[in-house]
Parts: C-alpha cells; sequence; structure tokens
C-alpha cells in the first residue's frame, strides 16, 4: 500500500490539509511537500519550504546522457540571467540563475534551445539542488 500513499498525499493537497509525513525517502518528499521540518536526534535541524531549501528558484539540474563539451558549457552561460554552470554529479549539471530574471521555466526553456544543436538534450530537469543533498549538507553542519 505504500505506492498509495503518494497519490493520496496529492489528492489532499488542493483542500489545503496538512499531513506530517515521516520518511528517508527525500526525492519523494521533495516531490510531495511544501515544507520539511529536518531533525536530527531529536533536535531541530532547519524548518523551511521545500522551494527555498532546496534554491528552487535560482538553480536548475540538468542531467544528460553524456558529459557535456566546452562548447556546450559556454552556450549554456550565453544564456540571459544563467549566472554560472557547476558539475554536480555524474553527467548532471548545476546551472545557477537569476533570482529576479525571468521565470525558471523560461530560463531552463532557453537553456535546451541553446543546446539542440550540438545534440545535447537533458534526460532529466529539476528545479532546485536534491533535498537529499542539502540534508547531507545540513547533517555535516549539525552538532
Amino acid at each position: 500500500h505504500a505506492a498509495q500513499v503518494p497519490e493520496l498525499v496529492r489528492g489532499l493537497k488542493p483542500a489545503g490539509a496538512t499531513l506530517v509525513i515521516s520518511s528517508h525517502d527525500l526525492a519523494e518528499i521533495q516531490q510531495l511537500c511544501d515544507a520539511v521540518a529536518i531533525i536530527d536526534h531529536g533536535k531541530l535541524v532547519t524548518c523551511s519550504s521545500v522551494k527555498d531549501l532546496t534554491q528552487a528558484d535560482t538553480v536548475v539540474r540538468l542531467t544528460f546522457a553524456r558529459a557535456l563539451t566546452d562548447a556546450e558549457l559556454a552556450a549554456i552561460r550565453g544564456v540571459a540571467a544563467v549566472r554560472g554552470v557547476e558539475p554536480d554529479g555524474d553527467h548532471t549539471y548545476r546551472v545557477l540563475v537569476e533570482a529576479s530574471g525571468a521565470p525558471t521555466d523560461e530560463i531552463t526553456n532557453a537553456v535546451v534551445a541553446a543546446l539542440v544543436p550540438s545534440g545535447a538534450v537533458p534526460r532529466k530537469i529539476e528545479d532546485g539542488v536534491a533535498l537529499e543533498q542539502k540534508y547531507l549538507e545540513l547533517m555535516k553542519r549539525s552538532p
């Protein structure tokens, strides 16, 4: 019945219901929840919106089938509102965007359009850093 939980949560969201979910599946939490509290040994480490915690309005993560070439990375950097590009795992890149610029979807579309001529099409696009990565960063700082 665990597979039914995400659908149940999604169904309750429009009604404005508040749920407390305890889970180690942070990828699922990132998809389902608007806010998250991270607790370590009974102490609150952080409580924030998922969007703020994952920097969903200033970072776009793109995963490709292969590493990007220098020319492709330059094409991404050439897109308006892109502040930089950083490697973020195997064939994954973190694209840093201006928070006050165009909506993230528009910037993402422009990045993909800049890459299409070279054949580099993202296999996965995510707003923000992975919640799991942010969790690991917070746990390193937690006393």
